[in-house]
Parts: structure tokens; C-alpha cells; sequence
């Protein structure tokens, strides 16, 4: 199978591991976990932090945000008016860290915080006209990063990544669940509020809704 430009397939390739790597392995045997295991999850979290590396280079030359921060305007443009919490439960950041981007965000323009009209303990963030904009320039700058990282994938194969990667995180996070656990390492993607069960499905939007209508009038 050839790589998405026609040419060899690059996965097919060899990539020899350096002695480091090996000793890693090794060490890490000794313990208990068989090679093929330890390989996985370092190459999985080496690809990781490859990737999330690159798009924060990428969006502080485009928009300078963090990757972080980018993607809140990005949750902002599908879901317009959302809770501080709810940006942090979505996107599955902590609430300081949703709270330092949201400071820096407000600063440039990007967003507005207000509270919500039916109930004035909450904060309702949604985003400027010049948020939207930044949060456009950023999408830009993701697709390009992006379809550059994969250009040389198979569609076949970006498939059978994404269901690799997919049933990995499902998986483990339902495995944490079941022993009582949040998972502590979360996916950089974004998951819609109607994704979860409970309040945030209907009475989160019906919230949301209601602030929206009230503004308006």
C-alpha cells in the first residue's frame, strides 16, 4: 500500500530503536511489563507530545494563544455561550488552568465573562467578534499543521490510527470509571457537552438558551 501521495508507504518503513530506548525497555522489563507494551505507550505518548509541541508553535504564531487557549474560542464557536466549569469538564482542563486562559483571553479581546441572567451565581463566557475571528485564524493554522502531519498516511491508515487511538482512550477511561477514578491524562479533542449524561445534556443548554434570550431582548 502506498502513502497517501503515491508514494512508498512511509510506515512500512524501519525505524531502528536507539540504545537508549532499548535500555528503557529493559529496565522497565524487569519490572513486569513485556516490551511490546512499554514500545506502545512511549511511542503513543512520544507522538503526543510531538504533536501538541507543534500546534502550540503554531497557534502563538497565528493567533499567540496556547493550544490550550485556542481551544476555547474553538468550543465557544460550537457551543457560543458556556460555563467556566463546562469549558473545563469538555475540554478536560483544570479549572486554574481554564481560569489563566480565560484571564488572558478577556485581555485580548477574545471573550466576554457575564453572569447569567436566570441565575447570577454563574458566569457565562462567549466570544467576541474579535474571538471569533482569532478563533478562525487558528483553525487555519490546525488544519495546515495538521494535514501535514498525516500527508504521509494512507487514508486507510489515519482510520485505523483514529480507531486505535479511539478504543485506547475509551477503553481505559471507562476502565477508570469503574474503579471509582477521573482519568488524570485526558485527550486534546474536544467533547461536546451532549457527549455526557446528567445536566449537562438538556438542563446545561436550556441554561444557556435561557441566558442567550434575555441578552437579547
Amino acid at each position: 500500500m502506498g502513502g497517501a501521495d503515491g508514494g512508498p508507504d512511509r510506515t512500512k518503513r524501519e525505524f531502528p530503536r536507539s540504545r537508549l530506548e532499548e535500555r528503557a525497555a529493559a529496565w522497565v522489563a524487569e519490572g513486569g511489563l513485556d516490551e511490546a507494551t512499554f514500545f506502545a505507550a512511549y511511542d503513543l505518548n512520544s507522538a503526543r507530545q510531538l504533536l501538541l509541541s507543534a500546534l502550540n508553535q503554531a497557534m502563538q504564531r497565528a493567533v499567540g494563544l496556547t493550544y490550550e487557549a485556542w481551544r476555547i474560542l474553538w468550543l465557544l464557536e460550537l457551543v457560543p455561550a458556556s460555563e467556566p466549569r463546562r469549558l473545563a469538564h469538555t475540554l478536560w482542563l483544570s479549572r486554574p488552568a481554564v481560569t489563566a486562559s480565560l484571564n488572558r483571553l478577556e485581555e485580548l479581546g477574545y471573550i466576554t465573562r457575564q453572569r447569567a441572567a436566570n441565575d447570577r451565581r454563574l458566569v457565562v463566557v462567549e466570544a467576541t467578534a474579535a474571538g471569533r475571528e482569532a478563533a478562525e485564524r487558528g483553525r487555519a493554522a490546525y488544519v495546515e499543521l495538521v494535514g501535514q502531519f498525516f500527508e504521509g498516511f494512507s487514508g486507510e491508515e489515519r482510520e485505523a490510527l483514529s480507531r486505535l487511538a479511539r478504543a485506547f482512550w475509551r477503553l481505559n477511561y471507562e476502565t477508570a470509571r469503574r474503579a471509582g477514578m477521573e482519568p488524570k491524562v485526558r485527550p486534546a479533542v474536544v467533547a461536546l457537552p451532549q457527549d455526557e449524561g446528567g445536566e449537562g445534556q438538556d438542563g446545561g443548554r436550556q441554561a444557556r438558551r435561557a441566558s442567550v434570550r434575555s441578552r437579547e431582548r
